[in-house]
This record gives C-alpha cells, sequence and structure tokens, in this order.
C-alpha cells in the first residue's frame, strides 16, 4: 500500500543520506523514526544536526527525550542539563528541567 510508515521511513533516511549537510533533512528523518517508534534509528540523526548548527538546543532536548525511552538515563541527564544551560526559559528548557528532577 503507498504511503506505508514503512515508505516513509525509507524516503525519510534516503533523504537524509542524500543531503548529509542538511539540517532539516536530519530532522525530518530524526521526527519521522521517533513517530514510528524507533529512538535508536533517530539518534543517529539528530547527532547529526549539532555540527550543523551547534547553538540549535531543540534537537539535543528530542535527543535526551529519545536516550530516555531507551533506558540511557545518565546520557539523558547530560543532554537534559545542557538544555536547561542553553535555553532556562523556554519551554523545552523547562520540560528539561522538569524531566531532570523526574529522574533524580
Amino acid at each position: 500500500m503507498p504511503g506505508t510508515a514503512v515508505q516513509t521511513e525509507k524516503i525519510a533516511r534516503d533523504l537524509a543520506n542524500t543531503f548529509p549537510d542538511s539540517w532539516d533533512a536530519q530532522n525530518l528523518a530524526a521526527t519521522i523514526l521517533e513517530a514510528v517508534g524507533k529512538p535508536a534509528d533517530a539518534i543517529k540523526y539528530r547527532e547529526k544536526q549539532f555540527p550543523l548548527d551547534p547553538a540549535n538546543w531543540v534537537p539535543k532536548n528530542s535527543l535526551a527525550i529519545d536516550l530516555e525511552k531507551l533506558a540511557q538515563i545518565a546520557q539523558a541527564k547530560v543532554i537534559y542539563q545542557q538544555v536547561v544551560d542553553a535555553a532556562p526559559k523556554s519551554p523545552e528548557g523547562l520540560a528539561a528541567a522538569d524531566a531532570l528532577k523526574r529522574l533524580k
């Protein structure tokens, strides 16, 4: 059936691999993989976003969420703290602060 999650996932991965220097392509792939329940695969694309826009803390928050889903709590806490440090009053910074409290 056209338009299945599997096809969408493949298109997103292909796009990210074709355009490795595109922040948007990496973000799309990570977001789709998260949506289809593949946080471990999404992490690869989230990590590729960091050097493309080092000051952008939004993908770091998504990475921390993925790490938490995978029970990699120590790593998630480090990334959540980076989000809090970068943008403490943003919605993501506030959510990251809440996550840090919850994970203690």
